[in-house]
């Protein structure tokens, strides 16, 4: 798949340093307050929220830019600020998604609750980065007429993806048996779009932009959802394929997790094959690793890596034509943004970024 190049490394590097550049000041200002020891309160947020390229939150700076060409820098720090909020949900959610699925790595290094062996005890910290959240958005946005908006939208999110893991949890039980008339397509997608939250940082800078036609926003969602469906694909693929990428230590099988690859695989499949990846699904949460293996290789028999790059270039073609038909509605280059971001990741990239920038601990 040709990926089409949009020059953007310049002005996103010159954009994620001024937005890494307000980190350390929101750290100040959310841990000042409060009966914990800083110096703890500090670690967690240095630790969990950084990634390499945190690339929701640059969104919302840059989606805002199109938005409003001549933003006061004052507009502009609000907008950097909330895109840390993003990033401060999502690192509570991914806290608490590592230690449900048993993850050893996020972004290559130690998950938040193996630090220190946490264990459960890291399950507090998700609700102090949660919390700080709030605190943020009141502390910049309080006298703004969206405040009441934005709050609205990160219950909404927050709901949403806490739903979208409820369900993902009640499709694959560690202990119990499968019911693989769970693992279909359908269900995957839409669980899948539940839980990514991918609209967040688009529609938090329409809010501050102010723009309230409500197709607007279903436009907007509409492409969001659609490249937040193509990301969980991918970090699926990622987990069994290419571990690098992604920084994590794949389990996905071990977890015995409904993910893209055994969905496509019960589909494609021959009946033989389909009976004896669901015989030896139900087995992979067992110490031995004789069934990883065999279902890895019936994955190869059915060439899943071909199916996953055909499904990459037809959904890459389908963000494309919904934001061709953008015109006169909504700037076409925040989604063509986004779009630099997430087809055929490179980590290398992400790294020659991460090396010049403050992303602490």
């Amino acid at each position: 798949m040709e990926i089409i190049s949009f020059d953007l490394k310049d002005k996103f590097l010159a954009e994620m340093q001024k937005f890494h550049s307000e980190f350390d000041e929101l750290v100040e200002d959310v841990t000042n307050e409060g009966s914990l020891n800083k110096v703890e309160m500090e670690t967690v947020i240095r630790y969990t929220v950084p990634r390499s390229l945190n690339s929701k939150g640059l969104i919302v700076v840059i989606a805002y830019k199109y938005l409003v060409p001549d933003a006061g820098e004052e507009d502009l720090k609000i907008a950097r600020v909330l895109g840390w909020c993003a990033e401060m949900l999502q690192a509570s959610f991914i806290v608490s998604d590592d230690m449900m699925d048993n993850s050893e790595l996020r972004d290559g290094k130690m998950c938040w609750y193996r630090k220190n062996k946490l264990g459960n005890k890291a399950l507090n910290d998700c609700f102090l980065i949660e919390s700080y959240v709030y605190k943020l958005i009141r502390r910049f946005t309080s006298r703004k007429q969206y405040y009441v908006h934005l709050v609205e939208l990160f219950l909404e999110v927050t709901e949403k993806v806490v739903i979208g893991q409820c369900i993902d949890v009640i499709t694959c039980p560690k202990e119990s048996s499968l019911d693989f008339t769970k693992f279909n397509m359908d269900r995957y997608c839409e669980v899948s779009k539940w839980k990514c939250g991918f609209s967040l940082p688009v529609t938090i800078a329409m809010r501050m932009a102010g723009i309230f036609e409500t197709n607007f926003y279903t436009i907007a969602d509409n492409i969001m959802l659609e490249m937040g469906l193509f990301c969980q694909v991918e970090n699926d693929y990622l987990d069994c394929y290419d571990s690098n990428v992604s920084g994590k230590i794949g389990n996905d099988i071990e977890e015995r997790k409904c993910t893209w690859l055994i969905v496509r695989a019960l589909e494609v499949g021959t009946p033989e094959q389909r009976r004896r990846l669901m015989e030896l699904y139900e087995k992979c949460n067992a110490p031995d690793t004789t069934a990883i293996d065999e279902v890895k290789r019936i994955y190869q028999d059915l060439d899943l890596p071909s199916l996953y790059a055909q499904y990459e270039t037809e959904s890459y073609r389908r963000v494309l034509g919904m934001i061709d038909s953008l015109d006169g509605i909504l700037p076409k280059g925040i989604f063509l943004e986004f779009v630099n971001f997430i087809y055929r990741r490179q980590k290398s990239y992400a790294v020659q970024l991460t090396c010049q920038l403050p992303l602490g601990e």
